[in-house]
């Protein structure tokens, strides 16, 4: 996790909060692929638990937006001291 928060202050710098989320989420996906393929991930039917998993998704890309958006404006020792 502590390069992760070190590459993204550099990110940061570099590009907007919304091109680091859609960046974020383009190179989760390969990893993620593998680890379902790997564990035979099979679908669940559970509507609770896919709505709950969508606004899992949905508040932790807020989250992500404007935790970018922090890192862009400010030192990384006071957005994530890790």
């Amino acid at each position: 996790m502590g390069i992760w928060g070190f590459l993204v202050k550099i990110a940061a710098d570099a590009v907007t909060p919304e091109q680091l989320q859609v960046l974020f989420v383009v190179g989760m996906a390969p990893p993620t692929v593998v680890a379902l393929w790997r564990g035979g991930f099979k679908l669940q039917r559970d509507r609770k638990g896919a709505l709950l998993g969508m606004a899992n998704g949905v508040l932790a890309t807020v989250g992500m937006l404007a935790y970018y958006a922090a890192m862009s404006r400010g030192k990384a020792s006071v957005v994530s001291p890790e």
